[in-house]
């Protein structure tokens, strides 16, 4: 039978002995000062070394106190049964004021416990919305920005298209004036024509002065066309010019524009993909520490619940009244 306490009886009653003990219950008669120890043998053994048959499993043997040999079997009964109470726990646990001071000296420690992890418990739910949250505008943001990056592409495809057709005006532009280069030229030689004919009719006595006179006209006519046709195309020219450089000017604006645009977006859509990744990391490390606390704090309730069991039923079996 497990010796799983110390317990006592006496008498002060002389002469009297117990009928039986149970094993680890220890007996003591004041007045013969003599003790009584159950040993869980069916065997009684007295003071002077005789026995006689017990009850199976509940015998003891007598020791009288005045003798130091029984002192000293009585001392390390009770230094084994102490070391069997403490077992294998670490030094700085093998008190009671020791487990109480590891307890923090809370009487309600697993209310506590359990407060603490509802607490726990609580702000993970926090953080898991709070992250939820957050992921939401990440999202919206992530959207928005394929969405800009969409209309960017977009654009600068337009301004490919439009530089295209700058080229192409700019292109015909330079044939025009090659064309009015030659038109002038051919002016020049018009003129020059027209001024030997009007020397030839000057030389010429046949011609009458009014046929002088409308030729004359007719030049003047044809050099204010010419010189008017001539400006016309020299301000055409130089509109022409203004306006494809300045239309070159706000492409190239533009398609700069929509590259930083374009690479602003692409740097905010990692760091919302930083972010989420980090919010999923902190998310799993939270879920999976509340679950080792929770063990651990589950172990350590029913080491609690087994040592509180354990201390009452010592308490209750320390003094089992007299015999």
């Amino acid at each position: 039978m497990a010796v799983n306490s110390i317990q006592f009886l006496r008498t002060s009653v002389a002469g009297r002995v117990p009928t039986q003990l149970e094993a680890g219950q220890i007996a003591f008669n004041v007045t013969d000062k003599v003790m009584f120890l159950g040993d869980g043998s069916n065997v009684i053994t007295d003071v002077s070394g005789s026995t006689t048959a017990g009850v199976t499993g509940k015998g003891f043997f007598a020791s009288d106190m005045d003798v130091s040999t029984a002192v000293a079997s009585a001392n390390s009964y009770t230094d084994t049964q102490i070391a069997n109470l403490i077992a294998s726990a670490p030094g700085v646990l093998d008190t009671l004021n020791e487990l109480a001071a590891a307890l923090g000296d809370d009487p309600n420690f697993a209310t506590t416990i359990t407060n603490s992890i509802s607490t726990v418990q609580s702000n993970l739910i926090s953080e898991i919305s709070r992250a939820t949250a957050a992921e939401t505008p990440n999202a919206t943001a992530i959207s928005a920005n394929t969405t800009n990056i969409t209309t960017n592409a977009a654009d600068i495809a337009t301004n490919v298209s439009n530089i295209a057709t700058n080229a192409t005006a700019i292109a015909s532009n330079a044939t025009d004036i090659a064309t009015n280069t030659g038109d002038i030229a051919t002016n020049a030689t018009n003129i020059a024509t027209n001024a030997a004919d009007i020397a030839s009719l000057q030389t010429s006595a046949t011609n009458a002065s009014a046929d002088i006179v409308s030729l004359q006209t007719d030049l003047s006519n044809e050099i204010t066309r010419a010189t008017a046709a001539e400006t016309a195309n020299a301000n055409a020219i130089t509109n022409e010019v203004a306006r494809a450089t300045a239309a070159e000017g706000t492409n190239a604006t533009a398609i700069a524009t929509n590259a930083t645009a374009i690479a602003t977006n692409a740097a905010d859509i990692a760091t919302n993909a930083a972010d989420i990744t980090t919010n999923t990391t902190n998310i799993a490390t939270n879920a999976s520490s509340i679950s080792t606390n929770a063990t651990a704090i589950a172990s350590n309730a029913s080491d609690i619940t087994g040592l509180d069991t354990r201390l009452t039923a010592i308490e209750a079996g320390i003094d089992l009244g007299t015999f």
